[in-house]
């Protein structure tokens, strides 16, 4: 009960608060900036849509992920708040709701953002046009199911990979105290990865291109294990980061 009370009341704070409608609305925002003037050439949200992943601006997305909760743990160890929860709790319990919520908030605010700039095209783009056609496989396949199918696929890589990124700015929050370190940590992190990627030769299907665009060489034929493999590896990444998190951070709490 103690634990289910605990992630219940960081639900209420991440979910009820002001910092997740900014996280969505910053979100939508980075959509806009990142549909170019080049890319009024397409005449279609679809196309408009998949036309993101190459805008300049795609990787403040992640930041946007981070607003909603990141900060929460740090911010609690600033007001003294941590010591009275776990007073009255079990400090383990607390950071293991952190990093469940981090996610999850991270994950929802992306998800419910590009789904929101979607529906904002609309109002100016038709849905689909004649020459969208999505030959590449993966996700994409999810054109031929329906074009919000693949509208809603491209929303979840975008966000599986930003509830990452809010976990490992969790991480650098109980290493560094600094709110605005924590909240610019996710493009930091995602340019150290990539350039990692160019010097260390990465298996394709956990690299970030391949994850990010969701084409994985050996489901090209199937948009559902595509999607599961893609959600499996950066559920791997949560826990391993979230794990060390909750070491950081009772390391600190208790040595200092």
């Amino acid at each position: 009960m103690e634990r289910i009370r605990m992630v219940q009341m960081d639900l209420q704070r991440a979910f009820c608060g002001r910092l997740f409608l900014v996280g969505l609305l910053c979100l939508v925002g980075v959509c806009y900036l990142n549909v170019s003037w080049n890319n009024y050439q397409y005449e279609s949200v679809v196309s408009l849509i998949a036309g993101l992943a190459f805008g300049g601006f795609v990787q403040m997305i992640f930041v946007c992920g981070a607003i909603p909760y990141a900060v929460s743990y740090l911010s609690d160890c600033e007001s003294g708040y941590i010591r009275f929860l776990v007073i009255r709790g079990d400090l383990r319990r607390y950071l293991r709701s952190k990093v469940f919520v981090t996610a999850l908030s991270g994950f929802s605010a992306v998800f419910a953002g590009k789904l929101l700039f979607a529906l904002s095209l609309c109002a100016a783009f038709p849905l689909t046009q004649e020459t969208d056609i999505m030959l590449n496989g993966g996700v994409e396949l999810l054109f031929d199911v329906h074009p919000w199918a693949y509208i809603a696929g491209d929303a979840f890589l975008y966000a599986m990979a930003s509830a990452a990124f809010a976990v490992m700015a969790l991480l650098v929050s109980s290493l560094i105290r600094n709110m605005f370190v924590t909240l610019m940590s996710p493009l930091v992190l995602y340019f150290m990865i990539t350039s990692l990627q160019q010097i260390v030769r990465v298996p394709q299907a956990i690299g970030m291109n391949g994850l990010m665009m969701g084409y994985i060489d050996g489901y090209l034929d199937s948009w559902q294990w595509t999607l599961l493999h893609i959600f499996l590896v950066w559920l791997i990444v949560i826990l391993v980061t979230g794990k060390l998190f909750v070491w950081r951070a009772e390391r600190r709490f208790y040595h200092g």
